[in-house]
């Protein structure tokens, strides 16, 4: 409390006072200060392995999984859940073969589905899973000239959704006086799409036919959201120059920020990288600047002579955003790291290189490796694998510190984190257990070719049973052809597969298999398991107690203790306040039936540590 008091004049009378007062709060936060060690739980070892076990078997994993947790000054809860929130606890990685079960409205039973479409299909821009199952993707519309852009939505089964868009399950976004080419799309958490394309307006001011970029908002139904209004346009949809119609200006992909903005990968004028943040209404954030100082919500960065491309904006899970950039002479991999909130560097991202500026040019990039055409992925470890396109898929690994991962050597053997594959690649999918799926469209036959490699890069020779064949970690598809193939990560495994048909008459789905165990539980127990199951077991507690449903048990074939994995977070053992070490002892069991087919069977789990 502050307050002031006047003084009376000598001789005055009467004495007045007056006063005044104001008061503030001061505020500090403590967090609760959890600790998580999985360690021993680690992919690979007795604790996690069941090794091989034969049709119409069970088995234990003989090591014990011993999770540490706690809180140092508050209570603390281990949970446990299944990582892809499935109902089926276990399944076997795709082997190659389609899923006859997709089938959308065909009849035809073959895991291809056809989308009829009054438009001329050109080119697969991008595609997004809803959490419902529902696909999204984006392509061109070239049904006349001028180009626009076409978007899909299908259900899980690959039938066109009838509650998006005006036909089929289709709509078309003309946007301005000249094309449009989708080049990614990406999902809001409540359902609105967001969609940067390539714009080429041919405006007076764009005589030369310049491109530049495009941004689209839809609402879950497919129309347009007036809301989002950019320069206040009131259409859903606004295109920005970066040089007042001097150079081609390309989009990449985005990145959905929290309070619905949106960071965006940017090329300006060809020989410049960077980011643009839009707000919630579209309009660009001009508080966003970086290290730039010039208060435009757009950060500009150039790392190498000649034309640059930012290629992938990668989300780190840390608050920090990545952006990959490869250039035209293919011979450049060069990577951005910014805190997301304020685009300044992250001057800890410093490569082998020692500038600490928060830049990273891979060293040795092979003479015309990495086309400007590529791409980039991040694995659960934090390490970003960057894909470059042409005759032979590239593929280059570094870690989050940007070091580049000797230990990734592919089939070369050079020992220097870069693999060459056969053939190329038009998109990757990377799984929740390190493995990497790459596609592309074989310029032989049209048909689209899937390869597995495992986490260190090699080919993974078991993928291609499926197609009856093995060794060669790829699978010409040949019940499939199509036009640049985008892959999907579907819940169990299953991989689909999203793309314009050959004959560019319309969009075309696909859906790669994967067999699947139940939750432990009737009618699958220790006795009987005609389909199969997988359970987990918490046989020990230190300093913690375990919670409803998790007691202790003799964690044996057929003993007490099993339990189902939940598909969400749940409680398995908490503490008391001020534990700052505790223990939960795990064992994992699982049964296969008689008929469960040959080949690497996973189940992901997540552990996390909540102190309420």
């Amino acid at each position: 409390m502050v307050s002031v008091v006047g003084a009376a004049c000598l001789g005055a009378a009467p004495q007045i006072a007056t006063g005044a007062s104001s008061s503030t709060v001061v505020t500090a936060t403590i967090p609760s200060a959890t600790t998580l060690d999985t360690t021993s739980c680690a992919t690979g070892t007795a604790a996690t392995s069941f090794g091989t076990v034969l049709p119409g078997t069970s088995a234990i994993t003989p090591g014990a999984c011993v999770v540490q947790f706690g809180s140092s000054n508050d209570t603390s809860h281990l949970r446990i859940a299944q990582a892809d929130g499935s109902t089926n606890a276990m399944w076997r990685l795709p082997d190659g073969a389609l899923d006859a079960t997709y089938d959308g409205p065909t009849g035809t039973g073959n895991g291809v589905v056809d989308v009829a479409s009054p438009a001329v299909a050109l080119y697969m821009g991008g595609a997004v899973r809803q959490p419902d199952g529902k696909v999204i993707s984006v392509s061109i519309d070239r049904t006349v000239a001028k180009k626009k852009v076409l978007v899909t939505r299908v259900d899980a089964n690959g039938v066109p959704d009838p509650g998006f868009g005006t036909a089929n399950g289709q709509v078309t976004i003309d946007i301005g006086a000249g094309d449009a080419e989708p080049a990614s799309v990406q999902l809001r958490g409540d359902g609105r799409i967001f969609i940067a394309a390539n714009v080429n307006q041919f405006t007076p001011a764009n005589s030369g036919g310049f491109w530049d970029i495009g941004f689209i908002q839809l609402n879950s139904d497919g129309t347009l959201d007036p809301t989002f209004d950019g320069p206040s346009n009131g259409n859903g949809w606004w295109v920005h120059d970066c040089g007042a119609g001097g150079g081609n200006d390309w989009p990449s992909n985005a990145i959905m920020l929290p309070n619905n903005e949106t960071l965006v990968g940017i090329s300006c004028g060809q020989d410049s990288s960077g980011m643009i943040k839009l707000r919630a209404d579209g309009a660009i954030d001009a508080t966003w600047d970086g290290d730039s100082g010039t208060a435009n919500g757009v950060l500009l960065y150039d790392q190498v002579a000649g034309y640059e491309y930012s290629r992938q904006l990668i989300d780190m899970n840390d608050g920090t955003i990545l952006g990959v950039t490869l250039s035209n002479t293919g011979g450049f991999v060069g990577a951005l790291r910014i805190a997301s909130t304020t685009g300044v560097r992250d001057v800890t991202f410093d490569g082998a290189s020692g500038t600490g500026n928060g830049l990273v040019s891979l060293p040795g990039v092979p003479a015309g490796w990495f086309g400007s055409a590529g791409f980039a992925r991040r694995a659960n470890n934090g390490d970003i694998l960057v894909f470059g396109s042409g005759a032979a898929a590239v593929v280059a690994r570094f870690n989050a510190a940007g070091v580049l991962d000797p230990t990734w050597d592919g089939p070369s053997g050079t020992g220097n984190g870069f693999s060459q594959y056969t053939p190329g690649v038009s998109s990757a999918l990377v799984t929740d257990d390190g493995r990497i799926y790459m596609a592309a469209r074989s310029g032989t036959t049209g048909h689209v070719t899937l390869t597995a490699l495992l986490r260190d890069g090699a080919v993974d020779q078991t993928f291609t049973r499926g197609a009856g064949t093995t060794g060669t970690g790829t699978v010409d598809i040949t019940a499939y052809s199509g036009w640049v193939p985008q892959l999907l990560a579907e819940l169990d495994g299953r991989i689909v597969i999203a793309s314009t048909n050959n004959g560019n008459s319309g969009i075309r789905f696909g859906r790669i298999s994967s067999g699947t165990v139940s939750q432990f539980g009737a009618p699958d127990t220790w006795g009987s398991f005609p389909t199969g199951f997988f359970a987990a077991c918490q046989s020990a507690t230190t300093s913690s107690t375990p919670a409803a449903g998790w007691a202790l048990g003799t964690c044996t074939a057929g003993g007490t203790g099993w339990s189902a994995v939940p598909t969400s977070a749940t409680d398995i053992a908490t503490t008391t306040t001020g534990i700052a070490t505790a223990t939960s002892t795990l064992r994992f069991g699982a049964g296969f039936g008689a008929a469960a087919a040959p080949g690497t069977w996973v189940a992901p789990l997540t552990f996390s540590v909540v102190a309420p």
